[in-house]
């Protein structure tokens, strides 16, 4: 069983919604390279980033991200937004305690806390 604690990047670390705009830019194996202040308005922490995109330990990109980067526009967005949530295990947590009805869920901030809370409620949006 995969032990959810080793699933952790830096939540406060801002900004990792915005690979979804670097994949829609760029192919997914020149994300990374891109990440932190190449392109005007992003800077991404690369480590960040590779968690996110699931990077390989020689810093490969898995091709499901070609297929994602296919899809395009929202689907992209959707896959990203899935990566970040999946990315941490407060994260985690966090969605599993929170409620609402289809489409219209609470995420809870006694769940998440300060800095971290408002990153993910920005990721979010």
């Amino acid at each position: 069983m995969t032990d959810l604690k080793k699933l952790k990047v830096s939540l406060t670390k801002h900004g990792a919604h915005k690979i979804s705009r670097l994949l829609k830019r760029f192919d997914p194996d020149k994300v990374l390279d891109n990440a932190t202040g190449e392109v005007e308005g992003i800077n991404i922490d690369r480590t960040q980033a590779a968690v996110i995109m699931s990077a390989r330990r020689d810093g490969s990109i898995p091709n499901l991200w070609s297929d994602v980067k296919a899809l395009g526009g929202d689907v992209v967005d959707a896959v990203i937004m899935l990566a970040i949530a999946f990315s941490h295990h407060d994260l985690i947590e966090a969605l599993k305690h929170s409620g609402g009805r289809f489409a219209h869920g609470v995420i809870k901030r006694p769940t998440l806390d300060g800095k971290a809370f408002t990153n993910f409620k920005n990721d979010i949006i």
